[in-house]
């Protein structure tokens, strides 16, 4: 059944990227436009100063971990490396500006409303409801170094990788359900559908599903290189300031913990993928910016949030 399941994901992606191949050519010229942007970035300055944000805003330290001991197979070209460590730089600023806005000042010092707390969590559902899906195509696309990771992060997000296991949507129901929130649950699930549907009928500025799959690695280990930072104290904020008990919050304190590793594999899967689909570097850091080219974090978590949004990051 998850064979069929994410089979069914990958035809389909390839039959709605054939329907709207009308006006590729003008896509590929804009993005060629894009790659020229790129190439005046200066990824060499940016990926140098990768920690300091962490280090500036106290976040939770995250390096590059090199090739696991037992599998060298699995390294990376130091070339490569790079589209990582350009991910990992562009990611910090989002974060940075992140927590510094009035929206997460006042979610983790109590100065949010009842309303604004109950519609944080609905973002936060909207988000991730869906993430067993769009893991689920991950994994259709990875590349062989990277699949077996991919795949146990899909199992473990549909909580049968282990015995003990619980699945995610399943810690957001009761994230919902704490927060008195239940009956919201079918419009959460409607709006992440929509938003996936729209996603998948736009024409997309990319020109292979290659490239789609990278775009989608690059957010997906964004939200996992975040959560591994704030999510701990996103949970404190709620049982402390909402009310919430520790079973309604478990979907944040379970992704403090296991997003460590996962955006450690993320960042190295980024590599593994150039590497394996033969992407131009220059290519691939264009992905990458333009797959950041908005605080993502901020505007899935805080969107109709009343107190403001962070200062987008420039494109």
């Amino acid at each position: 059944m998850r064979f069929r399941a994410w089979v069914v994901v990958l035809v389909g992606v390839l039959a709605v990227v054939a329907a709207c191949g009308d006006g590729q050519r003008e896509r590929n010229t804009e993005r060629r436009k894009l790659i020229g942007v790129a190439a005046a970035i200066p990824w060499q300055v940016v990926v140098r100063s990768w920690a300091t944000p962490s280090e500036i805003w106290g976040l939770r330290p995250m390096v590059m971990a090199g090739p696991e001991p037992d599998d060298r197979i699995m390294h990376t070209s130091r070339t490569n490396h790079r589209v990582g460590l350009a991910a990992q730089a562009a990611y910090d600023p989002h974060i940075a500006a992140l927590v510094e806005s009035p929206c997460f000042v006042a979610l983790t010092t109590g100065r949010l409303d009842t309303a604004g707390y109950e519609q944080f969590i609905v973002n936060v559902v909207r988000t991730h409801v869906n993430s067993p899906q769009l893991l689920a195509f991950l994994y259709a696309v990875a590349p062989p170094t990277a699949a077996s990771n991919i795949k146990a992060n899909m199992l473990e997000e549909l909580g049968i990788a282990d015995a003990d296991g619980v699945a995610h949507p399943t810690l957001l129901s009761q994230l919902l359900e704490g927060a008195g929130l239940i009956d919201r649950l079918a419009e959460c699930r409607s709006f992440a559908n929509a938003a996936m549907r729209e996603q998948l009928c736009e024409p997309v500025l990319y020109a292979t599903i290659m490239e789609l799959g990278l775009a989608a690695l690059v957010e997906v280990t964004g939200f996992e290189y975040l959560l591994s930072r704030i999510a701990d104290q996103i949970a404190e904020a709620l049982t402390t300031h909402h009310h919430l008990d520790a079973a309604s919050v478990q979907w944040f304190t379970h992704h403090g913990a296991v997003d460590i590793g996962h955006a450690e594999a993320g960042l190295r899967n980024i590599g593994r993928y150039v590497d394996y689909y033969g992407i131009d570097l220059l290519d691939a850091e264009t992905i990458v910016a333009i797959a950041l080219r908005e605080n993502v974090f901020a505007k899935r978590y805080f969107a109709d949030l009343a107190v403001g949004m962070p200062a987008e990051r420039a494109a």
